[in-house]
């Protein structure tokens, strides 16, 4: 979910290459500002601190230097979320939409639902771990879908149709949901904005469903940047992501850390040379390879705090 757009919050001045849309463009003007950036933290003087490189002229902002995450620690100035899996809950939100692609795209055909569950990634209940319906962008789900339906005898043409139409029925369902955080997920960024802390979104959802997720958690205000599927910049797990993320914060991409729950966001964080990786994870052994886990993203901690 890649397209791009910037908050109001400590943006660079003068910068025009952020190829989409300020967040004051997206919700309506005169919005209460909930950043809480004049708020610091209790604990900033028993940390490390500094003036913060990005703050708007006149306004110093405190930043706490270091960020733990389990037993790690990581010297940053910015950190890059992913959202499904990562803020919300997968399933709150792409469960029930995942279904109905499936039942649109199958019809009456069992062959297809079984040919469609195995390749983009469904099992009852229960999305695939890693799979395309957990992970894919909705173009390369529409892209998969057709190919399914086609290697199963379906005409070219009606694949695609019936693709699409599986698309549009699933995101029209998604706007009737509310997401479900992980753990104070509000909390969390207000903590992190208000030490200085630069934010971005990096997903693989479009512009329009993930603006509509930041609504709900109550973070729109709070997030600089959004990275989706359907912007200029090529989606996860392509180096641009954070390379494109650190132009706009005016800082080396090893100045971020990359925070996800799938393998498609540990790539990311390799791909584009981030300070570390951390998974968000309730499982006791991971799958997945990374500098740190959390249960949720409210286990980012500032040393001492």
């Amino acid at each position: 979910m890649a397209g791009n757009f910037v908050s109001d919050r400590d943006a660079p001045a003068g910068k025009g290459e952020h190829h989409g849309v300020r967040v004051s463009e997206v919700f309506e003007p005169g919005r209460e500002d909930t950043t809480g950036l004049g708020a610091i933290p209790e604990s900033a003087g028993s940390a490390t601190s500094a003036l913060h490189p990005h703050s708007k002229p006149g306004i110093p902002t405190l930043r706490l230097m270091l960020l733990s995450a389990g037993t790690a620690t990581f010297d940053v100035d910015g950190v890059v979320f992913d959202k499904d899996g990562t803020l919300i809950s997968l399933e709150s939100y792409w469960l029930a939409p995942s279904r109905l692609w499936i039942a649109v795209a199958a019809g009456d055909s069992t062959d297809l639902e079984r040919a469609l569950n195995r390749t983009l990634g469904f099992e009852p209940e229960r999305l695939v771990p890693d799979g395309p319906l957990a992970t894919a962008t909705l173009d390369d789900l529409v892209e998969l879908t057709a190919r399914v339906l086609t290697g199963e005898g379906v005409e070219s043409a009606v694949a695609d149709r019936t693709a699409c139409e599986a698309r549009d029925r699933a995101v029209a369902l998604t706007a009737t949901l509310t997401p479900a955080p992980i753990g104070d997920v509000c909390g969390t960024f207000q903590r992190l904005a208000a030490a200085g802390l630069r934010l971005a979104i990096a997903t693989t959802d479009d512009s329009a469903p993930t603006v509509g997720a930041l609504h709900v958690l109550g973070i729109e205000n709070l997030v600089d940047v959004v990275v989706a599927a359907d912007g200029e910049v090529p989606p996860k797990p392509h180096s641009e992501v954070l390379g494109s993320i650190a132009r706009t914060f005016e800082m080396t991409p090893d100045r971020l850390l990359m925070v996800g729950d799938s393998q498609r966001d540990a790539d990311t964080a390799r791909a584009g040379g981030a300070a570390g990786f951390v998974l968000v994870s309730q499982e006791r052994l991971p799958r997945i390879t990374a500098d740190a886990m959390i249960a949720s993203v409210e286990d980012l901690r500032f040393p001492h705090s």
